[in-house]
């Protein structure tokens, strides 16, 4: 139920990735190529080293190239059979060792969050855990500023 949740709130997302039409003053989701992949994937190229695939895991849905002319972002959803607290620190050790800054830790009961960024460059990390039927199911967001 929380896969489809979060693939509908994609799909909403990148609705609105084409171009606005002439009277619309608004702007676009993404200025590059969107990837989105549902089901059993294998991890999208070019994650970056604060947010790599969880390792073991079985991707479930993917998508890359969510921003806009100044910064690049993605999701992934994965499960795998490590607690959420490994998987929290796995997420930990990567934002701790790219020099980003904890901006949330908490237990919000039935799931875990993690949030890191770093001003300066544009990268955040954000890191949502809940335990499902002896599995961690972990959602992965990310963005970082385009080089």
């Amino acid at each position: 139920m929380r896969l489809a949740f979060v693939m509908a709130v994609v799909a909403l997302s990148l609705a609105a990735c084409g171009k606005p039409d002439a009277g619309d003053p608004g702007g676009k989701v993404s200025d590059g190529p969107v990837s989105v992949a549902v089901g059993p994937t294998a991890a999208p190229a070019g994650l970056p080293d604060f947010a790599p695939a969880y390792p073991g895991s079985e991707m479930k849905s993917t998508a890359t190239g969510i921003g806009d002319a100044k910064t690049n972002g993605g999701m992934a959803v994965f499960v795998t059979p490590d607690s959420p607290d490994q998987v929290l620190e796995f997420y930990r050790q990567k934002a701790r060792a790219a020099g980003l800054k904890v901006q949330l830790d908490a237990d919000m009961g039935a799931a875990r969050q993690f949030a890191a960024s770093d001003e300066a460059t544009g990268r955040l990390l954000q890191v949502i855990v809940s335990a499902q039927a002896g599995m961690t199911q972990a959602q992965v967001i990310w963005g970082k500023n385009r080089a």
